[in-house]
């Protein structure tokens, strides 16, 4: 199902946008400038993969827990492991909320079905 999304990153970068999206079952799908997002929500944990031509970076996000994401550069084929620590994950029917340190730099990311209404109004 298609469907309008506002996102919003808090931190190294600041990102507020409203792209359109999939959602199917408990993924979703939208594309942020030129990367690939796909948000996959689990009855533990969320993985967010994030795709581009330079890079992939899959973030795994457990509540209150430390985890271990991975970046890969593309150019040089090289890996590099991330600490994760998920400081609050919440997932609401047409919201997700996660506050995240990663590296030690803090991060808040959400992500939010939205609908957007237009009226045609004829004077």
């Amino acid at each position: 199902m298609k469907l309008n999304l506002h996102i919003k990153l808090d931190g190294n970068e600041n990102l507020d946008l409203n792209v359109i999206g999939i959602k199917k079952d408990n993924v979703y799908k939208y594309k942020e400038n030129n990367i690939n997002v796909v948000l996959t929500i689990n009855s533990d944990n969320i993985c967010m993969n994030r795709t581009c031509s330079d890079y992939d970076i899959k973030l795994i996000f457990n509540k209150n827990d430390t985890t271990l994401s991975s970046y890969t550069i593309f150019g040089g084929k090289k890996e590099f492991f991330l600490n994760t620590k998920t400081t609050k994950l919440n997932v609401l029917k047409k919201k997700v909320e996660i506050e995240y340190i990663l590296e030690g730099n803090s991060f808040k990311y959400r992500l939010e079905e939205v609908w957007f209404i237009n009226f045609l109004v004829k004077k």
